[in-house]
């Protein structure tokens, strides 16, 4: 079976996905914004593992649109003739077009989905047109309950959505593999592994911890706050109005020194007032860490129970403030017994079950011919010409 998979940019994560699922298929990988600065991934050597393709963009490195967007993915249709088309997710121009076009192949057609309905503020029209461009897909892999939920909040049918998509591969992170140099890795630390942007929480996480040490002076543990994004000026110098130097940031840790990174630190803490899902945390239970978890991130219903792997709280001041009390209290021998409940949990999110649920979706498709509304057609059609 050959599949066509449009995403943004191959990151590590979905070059795991993709390695596992090409075991099992004739994967080509199209990236849509090959010269995406999102993320300061190192750049990722598919070798003979699967194939990829990078699509054109405009003189801005932004899609393409309109009658030119149709053409390329057309040419891409047409050259490599798919049995399935993937999108990882359902809002971008590109990803519009390659539903259109496989709609009108009768090529089945399927998203990756992590969004929750919290994510933002909904408004009911747009979530009105939202459904029908939901509902138009032949299947989705989706992350967890949250994500599931709002799916069929959007009118889809629960038939045709599975689980889980938001993994990493487990075994990366159980080992701890290469050190940086530089870092000083016995000295006690909490992690925080985070784009430095609003949603992140970050000034409010670096209140909080300062809080905490102010009432603790004897705790002598460092909060690292580990990546990077347009807040890191000001976060810098938020930092350093702070005399106690327990809380600094670290720049973005690529890939292979990650697992490092968690095999010597106590704990995970993520403060996200929104958060799709949050990889970072089944990155740091596949190494054993016990993890705090914002209650706004989708992950939490799935993959933290608290009191037992971890804390759920809400990210505010004062429940930062308390989850830490929380952590801190805790034995050596009672965060680790922690950290292994989430290696247990976490088996089940794993790059082998995230192979199962798409082919299992892609199977499912074969049972039954979805029909597609004139309605529906008109707004996917818009959506590729429409800024």
């Amino acid at each position: 079976m050959r599949i066509l998979f449009f995403l943004h940019k191959i990151g590590p994560y979905h070059h795991a996905r993709f390695t596992e699922l090409a075991k099992n298929c004739e994967l080509i990988a199209v990236e849509i914004l090959p010269d995406s600065k999102e993320y300061d991934w190192q750049n990722i050597d598919t070798g003979v593992n699967y194939q990829r393709v990078q699509m054109k963009t405009n003189a801005h490195g932004q899609e393409l649109k309109g009658s030119a967007l149709l053409h390329e993915i057309r040419n891409l249709i047409d050259w490599y003739r798919p049995q399935a088309i993937i999108t990882m997710g359902w809002s971008n121009r590109t990803y519009m077009a390659a539903l259109y076009l496989a709609k009108k192949e009768k090529i089945p057609v399927f998203s990756m989905s992590d969004s929750t309905y919290n994510d933002v503020k909904r408004y009911p029209i747009m979530e009105s047109i939202k459904s029908y461009i939901a509902t138009s897909f032949d299947g989705f892999v989706t992350a967890g309950r949250r994500s599931e939920n709002y799916l069929l909040k959007l009118g889809v049918s629960p038939e045709i959505i599975f689980k889980p998509f938001d993994v990493v591969d487990n075994s990366h992170f159980q080992v701890e593999g290469k050190r940086m140099l530089s870092f000083d890795y016995d000295s006690p630390y909490l992690l925080c592994i985070s784009r430095y942007i609003p949603k992140k929480n970050l000034f409010t996480l670096i209140e909080a911890f300062h809080h905490y040490i102010t009432l603790h002076p004897e705790e002598k543990t460092v909060l690292y706050i580990v990546g990077s994004g347009p807040l890191e000026s000001a976060l810098k110098a938020r930092i350093s109005k702070y005399t106690h130097h327990q809380i600094r940031l670290h720049p973005f840790v690529q890939y292979d020194e990650l697992p490092s990174l968690y095999h010597h630190a106590r704990g995970l803490i993520l403060a996200s007032t929104s958060d799709q899902w949050g990889l970072v945390v089944n990155e740091a239970m596949a190494a054993g860490l016990p993890v705090m978890v914002s209650n706004r991130c989708g992950c939490v219903d799935d993959l933290v129970i608290d009191g037992e792997n971890g804390w759920v709280f809400e990210p505010s001041l004062e429940g930062i403030v308390t989850t830490l009390e929380k952590f801190f209290a805790q034995s050596p021998e009672k965060l680790r017994e922690m950290g292994m409940k989430g290696q247990k949990i976490i088996q089940a999110y794993d790059l082998k079950d995230y192979k199962i649920a798409v082919l299992s979706m892609i199977d499912n498709a074969r049972k039954a011919t979805r029909k597609w509304s004139r309605f529906q057609k008109l707004i996917v059609f818009l959506r590729i010409f429409l800024s």
